[in-house]
């Protein structure tokens, strides 16, 4: 892509979904690949020494019960 397309909002994408915001700390859910907001994120996972966020409890037991299959 040229570089203004790089830049710009993927119409496949709900607002909001796997795009980054300024000054704005996400992460994605490897389960679902949502975009899930570090600062306020109820679902969380340690695994091999690194933390891993979650948009719902359902990713989350999903990545706990097999984490090697999302990472």
């Amino acid at each position: 892509p040229t570089p203004a397309a790089a830049g710009a909002a993927r119409p496949d994408l709900a607002p909001g979904h796997g795009e980054r915001r300024a000054g704005h700390d996400a992460a994605i859910d490897p389960v679902c690949k949502m975009e899930v907001d570090i600062g306020t994120a109820a679902y969380v996972s340690q695994y091999e020494g690194k933390t891993y966020y979650f948009c719902a409890p359902g990713c989350k037991t999903a990545f706990d019960a097999n984490p090697a299959a999302y990472v």
